[in-house]
């Protein structure tokens, strides 16, 4: 018998509810699996062999009793990989005889065969068009079920939004509320009320001031960085008025205002003469 074809092979996986190939893939998995279970049974029976052998003669020794595992072991696992061969080149042609005269339909009558639940069923142009009809119905609802899911998670987004909204907007309102009570509203915050009426207008002034401020604000900060750094001179203005002072501190004069504005407005009109200068330049640095 000729090889199957597609729709023989689709008959029979509708008739049966899986693919032909599966039970043939069953029965060589259990083959297997029977193969596997006598090659651990022949290496079990073998390993007690040899245990009873070696428990009967006491002269063998431990070496000789692991070299003979390993013969075991060896062995079956040389038996097994026999077994798998044999099974493997023998089952491949119960597989392509299955598939071709078990398994099969003859192309000869498949177009012959209805399943039954294809009985009442009636093939023709009209059931096409409804077919087509439905199927452009089905993606229209889709569409519009996809446009409906898409607003819905809008309108999910825009109710957290506004839930938030209405949460500042009510500590807000209990922030201002006491500006409406009028038992608890004196005469100050009366004119305060009525000055900042409208309340809105004032916002939005207040609003655009700070705006403006923080343009000015900027504006100043690069006009700053434009200015060339005096960092060097700084510097050495900061080093000349330490020394100076580390000096007037030796001299006895800091505590004396006079003396130093004295040194500091002009450092070329001290009168080194001045005896208290001589007497403090003598004590400190021995000079006359």
């Amino acid at each position: 018998m000729s090889a199957p074809d597609v729709r023989s092979t689709e008959i029979l996986t509708e008739h049966l509810g899986f693919p032909p190939i599966a039970i043939i893939d069953d029965v060589i998995n259990s083959v297997n699996g029977v193969m596997y279970k006598c090659t651990q049974a022949v290496e079990t029976y073998l390993l007690e062999k040899e245990q009873t052998r070696i428990g009967a003669d006491k002269d063998d020794d431990i070496i000789t009793d692991r070299s003979h595992n390993n013969e075991i072991e060896m062995g079956t696992a040389k038996l097994e990989t026999l077994l798998e061969n044999s099974i493997d080149n023998n089952f491949d042609k119960f597989e392509l005889y299955a598939l071709r005269n078990i398994l099969n339909i003859p192309n000869d009558i498949v177009g012959n065969i209805k399943l039954s639940h294809y009985k009442n069923v009636i093939f023709n142009k009209d059931n096409e068009k409804k077919s087509i009809n439905l199927d452009l119905e089905i993606n229209k609802i889709f569409k519009e079920i996809s446009i409906q899911l898409y607003i819905k998670k809008s309108l999910i987004q825009q109710l957290q939004r506004s839930k938030k909204l209405i949460k500042l907007l009510k500590i807000y309102r209990d922030s201002i509320k006491f500006l409406n009570h009028s038992n608890s509203t004196n005469e100050k915050l009366k004119e305060v009320l009525k000055s900042l009426t409208p309340l809105n207008e004032s916002l939005y002034y207040l609003l655009s001031q700070n705006i403006e401020f923080f343009q000015k604000i900027n504006q100043l900060n690069i006009s700053l960085e434009s200015i060339p750094s005096k960092s060097l001179q700084w510097k050495r203005d900061r080093y000349i008025n330490i020394e100076s002072l580390k000096l007037l501190k030796i001299l006895g004069l800091l505590k004396d205002k006079s003396k130093i504005e004295k040194l500091f407005n002009g450092v070329n009109d001290i009168d080194l003469n001045d005896e208290t200068i001589q007497q403090k330049l003598f004590e400190k640095f021995d000079i006359k």
